[in-house]
């Protein structure tokens, strides 16, 4: 199995100087600019040895040191005074190699130290299934690993908040807006939906730009190089994305309750109420396994955001014609002819009305659409829910595995 090598480093001349001789000799190299995001690094996978920089933004290497217990480190830095190798050394360090250094220098420390870890006690590592118990730190390693990392990086995400931004802000403006009419025919009822299939494209922006970033900063890599399964990284990546889409829905709600201010709350049935905020979150999560499909496809940040986007109006203009077309009626006026003030016409077969099979085609799409569903939320027209509830827990589980088989086979560089 291929030793794992983590720089730390954030002189990128010489991290990469460092990472061509490493890869050159056969050792697999993780990259961190900063403590800070080193230590987030480690949350997701345990390199075989650490080398690292002491003059680090934020957090420093003297402070990072204490927290790498376990792991051999080779401080690599242009402090030259004895007094600094010694304390370094006394505080953890395996070896000290002061910049400039030798390439060939390097390498002896590096398979030394390895030699020394595999040989030495203190790092024993046992994986079992999909469990990894480590005899260091005692901590049972798994899923939640990568998902713990992943939320980290959620949580400062400025692509989701702006997005929760923008369906609070959108679904508060709309219902703030419309006109209640005179009869009092405007209640939250039938108007808090009439947003939802806006959010599609939220989804998209969301999951796309997310996903995208994490390519970007070379953090998918990096899972991938400290060990992780390709499965497991995929699947962290649809759990973090289909929550970050819960937090967008958050926002929607939230805008809602600022409706509920103009036009009272909510007097449908509790259970009906239910039912369909049960088929509302079930219907982002379909979308976010479509969207997580293309942003870990498409490694290039730019392209998937604008195909998601792309796709989800696609998927919007399918489900809306759908929809219209199952609700041309069956018959419609003739040309209209007035005779002495008296408009006369004659009701004939509409042309456009579909029956047998094509309309059950059709039917059976607008409840499997995620954004047929949403359509017919927004027209409080949702027929079947039980049908559109399992049709969203399927396209989940169809495109993760979909996903998962073609991101094993893709080739990350």
């Amino acid at each position: 199995m291929m030793q794992k090598i983590l720089i730390i480093d954030d002189d990128a001349a010489i991290g990469d100087l460092e990472q061509e001789v490493l890869e050159r000799a056969g050792y697999g190299v993780l990259r961190a600019y900063s403590g800070t995001e080193a230590l987030l690094l480690l949350k997701t996978g345990r390199p075989d040895l650490i080398l690292l920089d002491l003059m680090l933004p934020g957090l420093s290497g003297e402070a990072l040191l204490p927290q790498l217990r376990g792991i051999p480190v080779i401080v690599v830095s242009a402090k030259t005074a004895v007094q600094d190798k010694v304390g370094l050394l006394l505080g953890g360090a395996a070896d000290y190699l002061t910049k400039p250094f030798d390439t060939k220098e390097l390498l002896a420390r590096v398979a030394v130290r390895l030699r020394e870890a595999v040989r030495s006690p203190l790092a024993e590592v046992y994986t079992c299934g999909g469990l990894t118990l480590d005899t260091v730190s005692h901590q049972v390693r798994a899923m939640l690993k990568l998902l713990r990392a992943n939320f980290y990086r959620l949580w400062r995400s400025q692509a989701l908040w702006l997005c929760a931004a923008g369906a609070f802000v959108f679904s508060a403006a709309f219902l703030l807006s419309v006109h209640a009419g005179e009869d009092g025919s405007a209640t939250l009822d039938n108007m808090f939906l009439q947003v939802f299939p806006f959010l599609a494209i939220l989804h998209a922006a969301f999951t796309s730009l997310f996903l995208g970033a994490e390519y970007q900063d070379g953090t998918l890599r990096n899972k991938l190089i400290a060990g992780h399964p390709r499965w497991k990284v995929y699947g962290a990546y649809l759990i973090t994305a289909a929550a970050g889409c819960f937090v967008i829905m958050a926002g929607w709600l939230a805008g809602c309750a600022v409706g509920a201010m103009r036009f009272g709350w909510f007097t449908m049935p509790a259970q009906t109420l239910l039912l369909v905020l049960a088929v509302a979150l079930l219907l982002p999560a379909a979308l976010t396994a479509i969207f997580t499909l293309v942003g870990l496809l498409l490694p290039n940040r730019a392209a998937a955001a604008v195909v998601s986007i792309v796709l989800a109006f696609l998927l919007i203009l399918a489900g809306s014609s759908f929809y219209n077309a199952l609700n041309e009626p069956k018959l419609t006026q003739s040309a209209v002819m007035t005779v002495n003030g008296f408009e006369y016409g004659d009701l004939i077969p509409n042309p456009y009305y579909i029956s047998g099979i094509r309309r059950a085609v059709y039917g059976f799409a607008v409840d499997a659409l995620p954004t047929g569903q949403a359509i017919q939320l927004a027209n409080r027209e949702l027929t079947r829910p039980a049908l559109s509830m399992a049709a969203s827990a399927g396209l989940v589980l169809l495109c993760a595995a979909a996903g998962m088989a073609a991101f094993r086979r893709k080739d990350l560089k």
